[in-house]
């Protein structure tokens, strides 16, 4: 059949085919977790569909490429809301976990929320433009923007804390990315219970490797503005990644004890994640808006 095919058409159906096959991947890896397929299918594509989003606003609208990606916008209040998402959820995963003695994964989950929790307050600089309060002297000396956070500080004068944030965010995006596939790719190389509760499911492999493949690139190629800004989309990414893959070891810890590691949760595990979705919503809602009424803008976004 396919000889009988213009080489356009083969062309077409030799991308075609691996695409399909990777989406029903997904989908098949994210039906073993009871994540519904338009929401592993949109965490899997919103990565890619931003940096097509991004190309084309550099291309077309510049100005609004900065606004986008600026602090204090769209992306950074996306990223505060995944980070506290991930946290709470992480932290009811954790007790799940604790209850039913599985201690690895409960004290992994415990330390997943207490970063989710520090990067969500750092992203919103613990709420100093929400709430309008001003640096105290001593940090203000020693932070980059004279803000209430940790990732400008300077240490001795000279090493940014911002550095050893950009080396462990890589530092996730890699782990992430290796153990979504070497446990649950196409050929699973780690197996075990343990592997099987805390891996990543397929569909936050995109977030992930955006991270993974960011920093190199950052590093090989002369500073560019645009490249620099475009670092919020891609921790979005990441911090997208993780919450939904909190999200998955919180479903399956409300799996009954003695069910098979690929089950299905059960209906009642999906009250919490939808309840704690809907209240952070609301306050990044709220908080945004107090910060547009205080009017307080940051300093590496008054240019």
């Amino acid at each position: 059949m396919l000889t009988s095919l213009s080489t356009p058409a083969r062309r077409s159906l030799s991308v075609r085919r691996p695409l399909h096959a990777t989406v029903a991947a997904v989908d098949r890896d994210a039906a073993r977790d009871g994540l519904p397929r338009s929401l592993a299918r949109a965490v899997a594509w919103t990565p890619v569909v931003g940096i097509v989003v991004g190309v084309v606003l550099l291309a077309v609208a510049r100005p609004l490429y900065y606004t986008v990606l600026r602090e204090d916008n769209v992306v950074e209040w996306l990223q505060f809301a995944v980070c506290l998402l991930a946290a709470v959820l992480a932290g009811a995963a954790a007790v799940r976990l604790g209850r039913r003695r599985e201690l690895l994964p409960a004290v992994l989950m415990i330390a997943v929320a207490l970063g989710a929790l520090l990067l969500a307050g750092e992203e919103i600089s613990w709420g100093q433009r929400v709430f309008a309060f001003t640096t105290p002297e001593d940090l203000a000396a020693v932070n980059q923007q004279a803000e209430v956070n940790v990732h400008n500080v300077r240490v001795a004068g000279e090493f940014s804390l911002q550095a050893v944030f950009k080396v462990v965010s890589w530092l996730m995006g890699v782990a992430g990315l290796a153990l979504a596939l070497l446990v649950r790719g196409p050929r699973p190389v780690l197996r075990g219970p343990f592997w099987a509760r805390v891996t990543p499911p397929l569909c936050a492999v995109p977030g992930f490797l955006g991270m993974a493949l960011y920093w190199p690139v950052a590093v090989v190629l002369p500073v560019l503005p645009p490249l620099t800004r475009f670092q919020e989309w891609v921790e979005f990414g990441l911090h997208l990644a993780i919450a939904v893959t909190v999200l998955c070891v919180y479903l399956r810890a409300t799996r009954p004890a003695d069910a098979a590691t690929d089950a299905a949760p059960t209906r009642g595990g999906w009250v919490l994640p939808v309840t704690v979705f809907a209240v952070i919503a609301v306050l990044t809602l709220v908080f945004a808006a107090l910060t547009v009424h205080h009017g307080i803008i940051p300093v590496n976004a008054r240019s």
